[in-house]
């Protein structure tokens, strides 16, 4: 996928991990990932990107999480939220979402990071029984 999230080429540290959790209208998922598939170029053109990832969530095809990592909240809030290409992006993507996502920042937390390629093998869950919403128990 372009723009994997680990750390850009020169960069020392992940910087910050914009989120977007997206939930779409129903039925709008292929027409959804079209449309991404064309938006991404726009987001991975401006400065300060330096990654992202498209999950789809596997217990409800309507939802997803939009991962994107950038230099600063700066480069994510002035640079491209105030661009042309957002304007592009908005065209592109807004009309899908239902409701609108809120966007949350966040940055790594030093001491309880382990880098890449280090993190402990995980751990094995109970997997018997979903809870109550259909959803297995984490």
């Amino acid at each position: 996928m372009p723009g994997a999230l680990a750390p850009a080429a020169g960069h020392a540290t992940p910087g910050i991990l914009e989120t977007a959790p997206l939930q779409l209208r129903p039925g709008s998922s292929a027409e959804f990932e079209k449309a991404f598939a064309q938006a991404q170029a726009l987001i991975a053109a401006m400065p300060g990107y330096r990654g992202h990832e498209l999950q789809r969530c596997l217990e409800r095809p309507d939802h997803y999480l939009l991962l994107v990592r950038w230099d600063s909240v700066a480069h994510h809030e002035q640079g491209f939220r105030k661009s042309p290409e957002y304007q592009q992006w908005r065209a592109l993507l807004h009309h899908f979402y239902e409701p609108f996502p809120t966007v949350l920042h966040y940055e790594a937390v030093p001491t309880c990071t382990a880098p890449r390629g280090l993190a402990p093998a995980p751990q094995p869950f109970n997997t018997d029984e979903p809870a109550g919403d259909g959803l297995l128990p984490i």
